[in-house]
């Protein structure tokens, strides 16, 4: 499943036109996401997430899902939140994963 450079469209009332942001800025939708993928994920094989920009909060939740997706072999989320905490992570998902999987993130 890629899902990278996903947007999000929100309407300026004043000027007529459209604000075009990551859908990792706009928490609601992010939320959604998750729910989505809270279903979807345990099922997946390679799940991509580049540049989405998703925050602290998202990143976070996405990782705890994450390690328990059995099938999952590939995971990249270039562009999103990482400190070293989530970077630990994402490393022991590698690990889980194992020689012939991939898990692509931003370093702290």
């Amino acid at each position: 499943l890629d899902l990278s450079r996903m947007s999000v469209l929100y309407p300026d009332a004043r000027s007529g036109t459209q604000l075009t942001v990551p859908l990792g800025d706009s928490d609601p939708v992010a939320e959604e996401l998750l729910v989505a993928l809270s279903f979807a994920g345990p099922g997946l094989q390679s799940l991509r997430l580049n540049d989405l920009s998703l925050r602290k909060a998202a990143a976070k939740q996405l990782a705890s899902m994450a390690k328990h997706w059995l099938f999952l072999e590939v995971l990249q989320l270039v562009g999103a939140f990482c400190d070293d905490d989530l970077a630990a992570e994402w490393l022991d998902l590698r690990e889980r994963i194992g020689k012939f999987g991939r898990v692509v993130f931003d370093q702290p």
